[in-house]
């Protein structure tokens, strides 16, 4: 499992819980940048994951660089 995290056209950010295929199980919106690192910490600590990302696109697909976000 990983999470990834990313902006929204609206302006939000929602951050996802993706199962080992890439499906999503859990998904969380915040208004601000700062919010989805206590989210992703939070969901890496009770769903045992190790790897969290960020990536500045709106698609969780996107092939752009990811960034990650430390606990």
């Amino acid at each position: 499992m990983k999470i990834l995290a990313h902006p929204l056209k609206s302006g939000e950010f929602i951050v996802y819980l993706l199962d080992t295929t890439g499906r999503p199980m859990l998904a969380e919106i915040r208004n601000s940048a700062n919010e989805i690192i206590e989210v992703a910490k939070k969901m890496a600590y009770k769903h045992d994951v190790i790897t969290t990302q960020y990536v500045e696109d709106f698609s969780a697909t996107s092939k752009k660089p990811k960034w990650k976000i430390l606990p």
